[in-house]
């Protein structure tokens, strides 16, 4: 594993746009995040989703410790990749799998019920100038730090887009866990992460062919299409 691109240009140097948050009520449990995926999922087999928005590097070393963890989660939804579409920390690459690509691969080899939802529907479900707009008129803590984050955020994604708005990578993809229903369109596809070489490393390979017969690798389902204008009306009821 390489050390991990922190991009404080797009994200600030907290993570958050530089946006000050409270400090955790809570305190750091004694086991690691993979020791406690471990021991919760065999506590409460088949009843914990698992969202990653990250490097898989947890989920493949929760792997090292319980190979039967596949088996033991029941649904498993990835915010990574890009399949039809460029990269974002290389030509190929996206930063999530990119960061760690022998655990991605090693998580997509595993046989999670898996949902992958990738660059290629991110870039395309946008909070817009006027979402944001409104956003700003939310009252309520949470709404304003939320507003603020974003407004980092979307100075960055313009001089993508041209405009002031930016995707809503992890939201898009919290949101398809907790109600999949906002999918309305994917692909079936055993997913691989390309490990060596030397301009495609990190990249996330789809075999989108008709399934080929001596593949037995658990196809994923590729988030394609999504109902955007529901999915952004709820992230604003959310806030409220």
């Amino acid at each position: 594993m390489q050390p991990p691109r922190l991009a404080s240009h797009v994200h600030g140097g907290n993570g958050l746009g530089d946006v000050e948050l409270p400090g955790p009520s809570g305190k750091p449990v004694a086991e690691s995040a993979a020791e406690l995926l471990v021991r919760l999922v065999r506590q409460h087999p088949g009843e914990i989703d698992v969202l990653a928005v990250g490097p898989l590097t947890n989920l493949a070393v929760a792997l090292g410790l319980e190979p039967e963890l596949p088996r033991l989660v029941r649904r498993l939804v990835v915010m990574g990749g890009a399949v039809r579409v460029p990269g974002n920390v290389s030509s190929h690459a996206e930063a999530n799998i990119g960061n760690d690509p022998e655990a991605a691969e090693a998580v997509f080899a595993a046989g999670f019920d898996l949902d992958l939802v990738a660059l290629d529907i991110t870039m395309r479900t946008v909070a817009t100038p006027a979402w944001l707009e409104e956003l700003r008129t939310v009252p309520g803590e949470r709404a304003e730090r939320t507003s603020a984050f974003l407004d980092f955020y979307a100075d960055f994604y313009s001089g993508i887009f041209g405009v002031r708005q930016c995707a809503m990578h992890d939201p898009l993809a919290a949101a398809v866990l907790v109600d999949p229903h906002l999918v309305t369109e994917a692909v079936e596809a055993p997913l691989r992460v390309e490990l060596t070489g030397g301009l495609t490393r990190g990249m996330t390979v789809a075999d989108l062919r008709p399934r080929p017969k001596d593949d037995d690798r658990r196809p994923a389902r590729v988030v394609t299409e999504v109902a955007e204008a529901e999915f952004l009306g709820r992230m604003l009821d959310s806030l409220r």
